[in-house]
């Protein structure tokens, strides 16, 4: 063992290198895109550990020589990278700089490009001087199964050629015609080469990434058929819209599911992803995106059992949940370790991720290595933006260039999913899925929206007044408050508890933590008609399947209000369902303006003055929405 080169404790470079150029390049032909770029991924997969040959890394490993710039290996790994690309495989300046780039960081994160494109100020001639070319030949070629020539002299050489320290200076010069899709070729081949060393380095021979299909087309279906049958006319609606959905649209780009809220989407667009998987032979995962962590746990529950009821034993190879809360042990075949299961986690080793719109985020524009490395599982993915008018207006413009990249060169197919869609994209660039929305929109009238009180300031006491009168005339129906801040939230809380039975009073907010928040939603759906008074933030809105006739929303953006509508009268049982619109003051300064820009506002009650009505019919939310979204846009444009 003395006479080999060592990459880690008890690791030859050898098996190391070997072992990451077959995962990397295994991972590049499985995805099937940017072949071009293949062998630019094969030398920065056997260069990255380059400088891992010098005598003074190998004494650094076994314990010998203290760590110093001589014992380091990136820079010099990255020059070489560089050198080999553009002096003896001839190929071009930005192809070459992709090499040194994703070379150089694969341990960090992206710093600047400028930074990233200064020689390090290593002793690299030192380095170069003390490696053993002869070993790295042998392990190249017999893993190319082809001769590679690289000694000092060359490198020597190269350097004397470096007009400066510096290739920023070569990059410079295609800043202006750089392709629009160079960003994503760096990010993928980094994730690529990321992967490939962290997998090989933590897992050796002990794992090996598997196409395993666990989701069938028969499983939605099956689940569905097993629930409780009731007739009503709000489930002719969702049967409809799950079997609308079912004429498969087998594309890929940007798609969409407009549909009413309470309609069963989260079914019938997992129903979709799964077929949709199925006719483009795609091995890929499916992610699904929702907007906050308090329905992760809902959405992801609802697919646990939709796999169980299968008769399969649940593992996360199947079905993986992936937020800043997660417990971090992933269930598989075999028992992982803590530093095993934060890596299968955090890069989505998954047939169906549930995850947030933050992580997917991150993935597609984060500098960070811990998000970059799974930017390749976007490769051919389908990707479900539940809820996505959840999305702040001022990211829109990177959202939807972001999406449409990974669209048009990673073969990535997107849906986005809501009640109240955005205008992130263009009518004429979404193929939408349901043929005819217009319809299930006109159907429905489970509630109205009364706007009489909006014009009116409205502070905690007066309202803590009205609720209570409103109880007194109807103790027996459950009501909704949803206000903008936790203070204002909590203020209200205690206030209602000083008057009433704590049993009546239920809190909901993002300061709950995820475990109690479910407990108590769930309590709320087991006791309809209970008489309770929730006290909640905006976290309730966005997919929350709790079902109340009465809702008190403080003024918000309109797609916000149109969501907490979504919470009343939910699966049209009984009475017509009321939502009221208020302005809650504090000190004369409105909640709102505590969360939300004027602008959304603005565009909200702007829409909603154009109705000319104090009582707006369920009917008329795709019209207000339709107003909302082209004020807001010529208003951010």
């Amino acid at each position: 063992m003395e006479s080999e080169l060592l990459s880690h404790p008890k690791i030859t470079l050898d098996e190391h290198l070997t072992s990451v150029y077959l995962r990397g390049i295994k991972l590049f032909e499985k995805n099937r895109v940017f072949s071009e770029l293949k062998r630019i991924l094969e030398i920065s997969l056997l260069f990255h550990d380059l400088g891992k040959a010098s005598k003074h890394f190998q004494n650094y490993i076994r314990g010998t020589e203290l760590k110093s710039n001589s014992s380091r290996h990136s820079g010099i790994s990255a020059a070489w990278t560089y050198l080999y690309l553009s002096k003896l495989l001839k190929l071009s300046e930005l192809d070459s700089l992709l090499g040194y780039l994703i070379v150089r960081k694969h341990h960090n994160n992206f710093d600047d490009i400028k930074q990233m494109l200064i020689m390090p100020d290593e002793s690299l001639l030192e380095i170069s001087e003390n490696i053993d070319y002869d070993k790295l030949v042998k392990i190249y070629s017999k893993a190319l199964d082809d001769c590679i020539v690289i000694e000092h002299d060359m490198f020597v050489e190269f350097l004397k050629q470096l007009e400066t320290k510096s290739l920023y200076r070569r990059l410079r010069r295609h800043i202006k015609s750089l392709p629009n899709d160079y960003w994503i070729k760096l990010n993928y081949l980094f994730s690529i080469l990321v992967y490939a060393d962290k997998e090989e380095a933590i897992f050796h021979s002990k794992v090996d990434s598997s196409d395993t299909r666990y989701w069938k087309q028969s499983f939605v279906p099956n689940y569905i058929q097993s629930l409780p049958k009731t007739e009503s006319f709000l489930n002719s609606l969702r049967a409809k819209a799950f079997n609308n959905l079912n004429e498969l649209t087998p594309r890929q780009g940007i798609q969409s599911i407009n549909l009413p809220t309470g309609l069963g989407k989260t079914l019938s667009t997992l129903n979709y992803a799964i077929k949709l998987k199925d006719s483009l032979n795609s091995n890929s995962s499916i992610i699904y995106c929702l907007p906050f962590t308090s329905i992760i746990d809902q959405n992801f529950n609802v697919f646990k059992n939709v796999f169980q009821m299968n008769n399969l034993s649940y593992t996360n190879n199947a079905l993986l949940s992936h937020h800043h809360l997660v417990d971090l042990n992933f269930i598989g075949t075999s028992d992982f370790s803590l530093h095993e299961s934060e890596f299968l986690i955090e890069t989505w080793n998954s047939e169906l991720i549930v995850t947030t719109f933050v992580q997917i985020i991150l993935t597609l524009f984060s500098f960070r290595n811990t998000s970059l490395k799974r930017f390749h599982k976007l490769a051919n993915s389908i990707i479900i933006l539940d809820e996505v008018q959840s999305i702040p207006s001022e990211y829109w413009s990177l959202i939807r260039k972001g999406l449409q990249a990974i669209c048009d060169y990673m073969n990535a197919t997107v849906i986005l999913v809501t009640a109240t869609m955005p205008l992130i994209f263009e009518k004429n660039t979404l193929v939408e899925l349901i043929s005819d929305k217009e319809s299930f929109f006109g159907k429905m009238n489970r509630v109205t929206l009364d706007v009489s009180l909006l014009n009116k300031k409205t502070d905690i006491n007066t309202f803590i007044d009205t609720i209570l009168g409103r109880y007194n005339t109807k103790p027996d129906i459950n009501r909704l408050i949803i206000v903008n801040t936790i203070q204002c939230s909590i203020q209200l809380y205690e206030a209602l508890r000083l008057e009433l039975d704590s049993e009546r009073l239920i809190y909901l907010s993002s300061n709950v933590i995820p475990k109690h928040r479910l407990s108590r939603i769930n309590k709320i759906k087991a006791e309809p008609g209970k008489g309770f008074i929730i006290v909640s933030t905006q976290v309730v809105e966005a997919g929350v399947d709790i079902d109340v006739e009465e809702v008190y929303r403080d003024l918000a953006p309109l797609d916000s209000v149109i969501q907490a509508s979504g919470r009343c009268n939910r699966n049209a049982i009984g009475n017509q369902g009321n939502v009221v619109l208020i302005q809650l003051t504090n000190n004369n300064r409105f909640y709102w303006s505590f969360v939300y820009d004027q602008v959304l506002i603005q565009a909200t009650t702007n829409s909603i003055v154009s109705l000319n009505k104090m009582i707006i019919p369920e009917i008329d939310y795709p019209k207000l929405t339709k107003r909302y979204y082209y004020s807001l846009n010529e208003a951010i444009s």
